[in-house]
C-alpha cells in the first residue's frame, strides 16, 4: 500500500511538471495602460479598436519632447522602445508590442497635443476718442470696430452706436453686441447702411476712395501661440429689415446674414509693427492670396436663442515662419455684406465666450 501511495505521487508530480511545461505562450500583444508617472492626469487605457492614443494637455510649462512614459503591457510581451527611454511626444511616438510566443505583434501610436486658448469674453469695455466724439470699445486693444467712423461721419451725434456692450449675455455680465443701422449721405458718398462689426486688428485712416480699406484686419500670432485649429463660441442672431442695397433701394424678400469667420494669413517676414506693415482689409479679407487657413461659419440665419459653433480651421498650405510671419483675423459683422453697405436695419449679432484653441507646433516643425 505504501508504495502505490509513493508510485501515486510520482506519477502526480511528472503529470503537473508536464503541465506546466506544456502551458501554451501569452498570444496577447497588448498596451493595458499608458501614462505618465509625474502627471496622473495624463493617462489612457486604449480600446482594442484603435491604436491611437491622443493627450490633449493645455500645461504648456511641460516639456513633452522629452517625457518618459510609464506602459503596462500583457503578460510576458515585450514592447519597443523601451518605455525606460524619453521620448519627444510633440509628434506621433510609435511602440510596437511583441506578444510572447513572438507570433503576434501590435503597434500603437501615441501623440500629446498641447493646446493653446485664445480666449475672449467681453467684459470689459469702456470709450475711445475725445469729446462728443467717444464711442464704446473693448478694453482689449487688439479688438476694434468701426464705430470711430460712425462717430466721424455723424460728427458724434449717436444715440447707440453700432457695436457696444450687452447684459443679454451667454456667461458673465456682458456680451458684444453688433447692429446694423441706417445709413445716409456722409462728406457726398451714399451710405445706406452702418454694419455692426467687431474684429481683431485696427481701425485705420478713413480711406476716402475706399471705406472698405480703412478696417485693418488681424494681429500678429508668432509661432509660440501655436497652430490655429478650432474657431468656438456662442452667438445669437435676430435678422432685421428692411434690407438696403449699396444704391439705398429696398430689396424685397432679402434676408440679411451675419458673418463670423476667422483667418489667419502670412506677411512679410518682420514688418509687423512697422511703417511697412501689412494687413488683410475689407476688400480681400476672404479672398487674398495670402490666406493660409479659414474657419468660417456655414449657417448665417437667424437664432433666437444661443447657438454654440465649432469650426475646424481649414489650411491652404502648412505655415513656415522661416520664410513669414503670421496674423490672425476674427471677424463678427451684424450683416454679412455690410463692406460693401448691404445689410437690412436691425439685424443684430450677439457673440459671446469667443475661443481660438490653437496647438503647440511639433520639434519637427521649428527645425
Amino acid at each position: 500500500m505504501k508504495t502505490k501511495l509513493i508510485l501515486f505521487f510520482c506519477c502526480l508530480t511528472i503529470s503537473f511538471i508536464s503541465c506546466i511545461k506544456d502551458e501554451p505562450e501569452n498570444i496577447e500583444a497588448d498596451i493595458l495602460s499608458f501614462s505618465f508617472e509625474d502627471y496622473p492626469e495624463m493617462k489612457a487605457i486604449p480600446s482594442k479598436e484603435s491604436s491611437k492614443m491622443v493627450f490633449e494637455i493645455t500645461d504648456t510649462t511641460i516639456d513633452i519632447t522629452r517625457l518618459i512614459p510609464k506602459i503596462e503591457i500583457s503578460t510576458g510581451a515585450t514592447i519597443t522602445p523601451s518605455p525606460d527611454i524619453a521620448q519627444d511626444f510633440s509628434d506621433t511616438v510609435t511602440y510596437i508590442v511583441s506578444s510572447e510566443n513572438k507570433r503576434w505583434s501590435r503597434s500603437y501610436q501615441v501623440l500629446i497635443k498641447q493646446m493653446i486658448p485664445l480666449h475672449f469674453s467681453f467684459e470689459d469695455w469702456g470709450t475711445a476718442g475725445t469729446g462728443i466724439m467717444k464711442y464704446p470699445t473693448l478694453s482689449d486693444e487688439t479688438w476694434a470696430n468701426a464705430n470711430p467712423g460712425i462717430a466721424l461721419a455723424k460728427f458724434g451725434r449717436v444715440d447707440e452706436y453700432p457695436t457696444r456692450s450687452t447684459t443679454d449675455a451667454y456667461n458673465g455680465e456682458y456680451a458684444a453686441l453688433l447692429e446694423t443701422q441706417r445709413g445716409g449721405t456722409y462728406f457726398g458718398f451714399k451710405i445706406p447702411i452702418f454694419s455692426g462689426s467687431l474684429f481683431r486688428g485696427k481701425f485705420g485712416s478713413i480711406n476716402m476712395s475706399d471705406f472698405a480699406k480703412t478696417v485693418q484686419f488681424g494681429q500678429p500670432h508668432p509661432q509660440e501661440k501655436g497652430r490655429p485649429i478650432i474657431f468656438k463660441g456662442y452667438y445669437k442672431y435676430k435678422v432685421g429689415e428692411p434690407f438696403y442695397d449699396e444704391n439705398d433701394n429696398i430689396v424685397p424678400g432679402r434676408i440679411d446674414e451675419c458673418s463670423i469667420y476667422a483667418v489667419l494669413y502670412k506677411i512679410t517676414k518682420g514688418v509687423a509693427g512697422t511703417k511697412d506693415d501689412e494687413f488683410l482689409d475689407g476688400t480681400n479679407i476672404l479672398t487674398s492670396d495670402k490666406i493660409v487657413a479659414t474657419a468660417i461659419l456655414a449657417d448665417n440665419s437667424a437664432k433666437s436663442e444661443y447657438t454654440y459653433f465649432e469650426i475646424p480651421f481649414k489650411y491652404k498650405e502648412a505655415p513656415n515662419y522661416s520664410l513669414y510671419d503670421y496674423k490672425l483675423a476674427v471677424v463678427f459683422a451684424s450683416s454679412k455684406e455690410g463692406d460693401f453697405y448691404r445689410g437690412a436695419i436691425g439685424s443684430t449679432l450677439i457673440v459671446d465666450e469667443i475661443e481660438v484653441v490653437c496647438q503647440t507646433y511639433s520639434s519637427r516643425d521649428k527645425e
